[in-house]
């Protein structure tokens, strides 16, 4: 699934190739592109960060996704597209706060806009904690 978001909420990091745990992998592009995509069993157990198309991959049949899988891609999908609709930066972390959010409710209901500010508030205290210690720290110097 591919998603495209306002580049400047793509926060920059060493690793922009995520796996979550529930078999869901995600690129976070700096221009804004996400791609969203069933991180296969074979690669669960290999490693956790793998890029989409490994030597491995390569001529890999595709696998059947299954209903469970299909959830989780679109739940990952909405909670980075309720991230984008507050303005927070999007991330590993910012990304697992609103899923975890959000996991009492459907995944539709996740789009609802006024359930949004709801799931992404864990979020927007990560962020705002982060900026206060950055500010912290930058004050201290001087």
């Amino acid at each position: 699934m591919f998603v495209r978001v306002y580049a400047a909420l793509v926060k920059r990091s060493q690793q922009h190739f995520v796996s979550f745990d529930f078999g869901v992998q995600v690129i976070l592009a700096n221009n804004g592109y996400i791609w969203i995509k069933k991180l296969s069993e074979e690669d669960q157990k290999k490693q956790k960060h793998l890029p989409f198309m490994s030597k491995t991959q390569v001529g890999r049949k595709e696998e059947s996704v299954s209903g469970k899988d299909r959830e989780n891609i679109c739940r990952v999908r909405n909670a980075i597209l309720a991230l984008q609709a507050m303005f927070i930066p999007i991330h590993q972390k910012t990304i697992l706060d609103v899923l975890e959010s959000s996991k009492e409710m459907e995944a539709k209901a996740m789009t609802i806009p006024d359930q949004i500010p709801i799931i992404t508030a864990s979020a927007q205290l990560r962020v705002q904690k982060q900026m206060l210690e950055e500010e912290m720290d930058t004050t201290s110097l001087y």
